[in-house]
């Protein structure tokens, strides 16, 4: 299968031998849904992770046609202008994955999948900057020891998550 985001707010789930849509999921707030910027499945192969222009992530039951869970910052929304990517994050050695994504405000995010928790946040953007550079685009490698980043004034970090800390800063 492969999952579709899209501008009309929703996210379609393909059956890759035959291209048949195999379910239409959208997320209707009073007759408007929000372009959905960004989909993924999960580790499980059992959900879909998707990002929306209305600052928040969402993760569906797409078998059963619900919102599993919904993340959001604290103060800010995640990404209303920017496609901000969003992955599913295993550590090594742990069973549950967390939720990572990139925002327009230049600041990674990292919540705990169950709690909806937000674990921790990582200034994204080039520090020497006042302006918050959004974060593009997010992903793990080394098994969830490392996350790279990308933001929009092309700036690549490399983030050591097991301190916390940027390991590498390039342009």
């Amino acid at each position: 299968m492969i999952a579709s985001a899209s501008y009309d707010g929703q996210i379609r789930i393909f059956d890759t031998e035959t291209g048949q849509c195999l379910k239409t999921l959208i997320y209707d707030r009073g007759g408007s849904s929000s372009p959905v910027s960004y989909v993924r499945f999960s580790p499980n192969g059992k959900y879909v992770l998707a990002s929306s222009l209305d600052g928040s992530i969402r993760l569906w039951d797409y078998m059963n046609n619900k919102v599993a869970k919904t993340f959001t910052a604290d103060k800010e929304p995640i990404a209303e202008k920017y496609t901000c990517g969003t992955r599913f994050l295993l550590l090594d050695g742990q069973s549950q994955p967390l939720v990572v994504s990139g925002s327009d405000s230049g600041k990674i995010y990292i919540w705990d999948v169950q709690s909806k928790d937000i674990l921790s946040v990582l200034n994204g953007g080039d520090e020497d900057s006042d302006s918050n550079c959004p974060v593009l685009q997010v992903d793990a490698f080394d098994n969830g020891v490392a996350l790279v980043s990308v933001s929009r004034d092309g700036v690549l970090k490399v983030w050591d998550l097991i301190d916390k800390k940027k390991d590498v800063e390039m342009e």
